[in-house]
């Protein structure tokens, strides 16, 4: 759901979804498909304050490494 929210780009979407994965603490969990984070979607959709608010207010970790060992920085300068 969270994913769905961010690619809404609805950062009121985004606060009310992000709740249930913070209590849950999975914010850093990976999409299973596109083995993105929910930061790492933000930041590579270009949605700045939706990025700031998961890394500042939900604790999302910019260096979280997916499946592939990457991080946004890196997908970042592959895309």
């Amino acid at each position: 759901m969270l994913y769905l929210a961010i690619k809404s780009k609805s950062k009121k979407l985004v606060k009310m979804f992000a709740h249930f994965f913070v209590t849950d603490g999975s914010i850093d969990d990976e999409n299973p498909v596109s083995g993105l984070t929910s930061f790492m979607l933000a930041a590579l959709s270009n949605l700045q304050s939706i990025a700031v608010f998961l890394s500042e207010q939900c604790g999302a970790n910019k260096d979280y490494k997916n499946r592939y060992n990457e991080t946004s920085l890196h997908i970042a300068k592959r895309k």
